[in-house]
């Protein structure tokens, strides 16, 4: 039963890891702070098509995280 529960919580804290990594990964919508210091706001991680695939992918890791909850 022990090794039930540390695997629950090792895949919770993985989820919980990659549903932060997902978000701060997002480009934002107004400038923020990265402006401050020169950070051009027209640039994306990974390119300018990936905008609404993060956002699914993390409203689907949102729910499953919920679920999980």
């Amino acid at each position: 039963m022990t090794t039930l529960f540390y695997i629950t919580i090792f895949l919770f804290l993985g989820l919980s890891s990659l549903l932060c990594l997902v978000i701060l990964i997002q480009e934002s919508k107004s400038l923020g702070l990265g402006a401050s210091f020169g950070g051009d706001s027209g640039n994306s991680l990974f390119g300018t098509s990936t905008a609404q695939v993060l956002k699914k992918f993390t409203a689907y890791l949102a729910l499953f995280f919920m679920g999980a909850c």
